[in-house]
């Protein structure tokens, strides 16, 4: 209870940041005519991944290596309210390689953010065989051959992001990083434009998603950013077992404001069509997992 009672304390100020807004997930189909909008394109985000048509080269586990994978890696950098989703602007020198597509590059990790809804049965972007989660936590990385995240995401390949679902649970076996994000978000932002030093212990954040892994689990796709102007750059790499999100953690989720004092959720894209896209898995799926088959 004294726990519960911290966290709703902590979060109970959380305003939105000083930012314009220029789209709405209430009106997702005006994306498309907003000014250089690619939001209309064939190869859009998010999409579901059906582990009944994926093509499978086990290799690109074993070739993915990123440095927040070591054992305790910590992702540092500020916390802040966007407006839009509740965001860690990253500090750490972190990278990958090994990423499907560009195996020679290396990708810096630039961001970490969430997207979540107002229920347990809404949230993540991506899907698996048409199930959703609570909340998806998206590693947006660029290539380091440009100069910014702003530079890469004009280039084809330009940006990596690794996609982590989670479900709702109860908070007792649910993600530790996850629960401390919202504290600190609430500490962080009790005024417009409020930003606090914050770290991520990167372990537990991935523990259970498959991408803790030496031989990491997931899928990937060629695809695009998952708000305006939805560029159609991003390699997505979407880890292949959800992690578990707490109740209490989710119900506070939801109480934080953004943009005109609106709770920032739901902020999910919907899914996009494939359009004759390839899946590719980085393991052999197994009927049944997740009950998914």
């Amino acid at each position: 209870m004294k726990h519960c009672t911290l966290l709703a304390i902590l979060l109970s100020g959380l305003l939105s940041a000083a930012v314009e807004t220029d789209f709405s997930y209430a009106d997702q189909g005006a994306w498309q005519t907003l000014p250089n909008s690619q939001c209309g394109g064939r190869r859009q985000s998010p999409v579901d991944l059906d582990l009944r048509n994926v093509t499978v080269d086990k290799i690109l586990g074993q070739d993915l290596a990123c440095t927040w994978q070591q054992n305790k890696a910590v992702i540092e950098g500020d916390l802040v309210n966007t407006g839009r989703t509740i965001e860690l602007d990253v500090r750490s020198p972190h990278t990958c390689r090994g990423v499907p597509g560009s195996p020679s590059a290396h990708f810096r990790l630039a961001a970490v953010h969430i997207h979540y809804g107002s229920a347990s049965d809404q949230g993540s972007e991506h899907t698996i065989n048409g199930r959703t989660s609570a909340l998806e936590v998206h590693m947006v990385h660029f290539d380091t051959r440009f100069a910014s995240l702003d530079k890469a995401r004009e280039q084809p390949g330009g940006i990596m992001v690794a996609g982590l679902l989670f479900d709702e649970a109860d908070e007792a076996i649910a993600n530790p990083e996850l629960t401390k994000m919202a504290v600190i978000s609430g500490t962080a932002l009790r005024s417009t434009g409020g930003v606090l030093a914050s770290r991520l212990n990167a372990a537990p954040l991935i523990e259970g998603t498959g991408l803790d892994k030496a031989r990491a689990r997931f899928l990937t796709y060629a695809g695009s950013l998952t708000t305006p102007t939805c560029n159609e750059v991003v390699t997505w790499i979407v880890a292949a077992e959800p992690g578990l999100v707490g109740h209490q953690t989710m119900h506070l989720l939801r109480t934080v404001t953004g943009l005109g004092n609106k709770t920032i959720s739901p902020n999910f894209r919907q899914v996009q069509p494939l359009n004759g896209r390839t899946i590719t898995s980085s393991f052999q799926p197994a009927c049944g997992l997740h009950g998914r088959c």
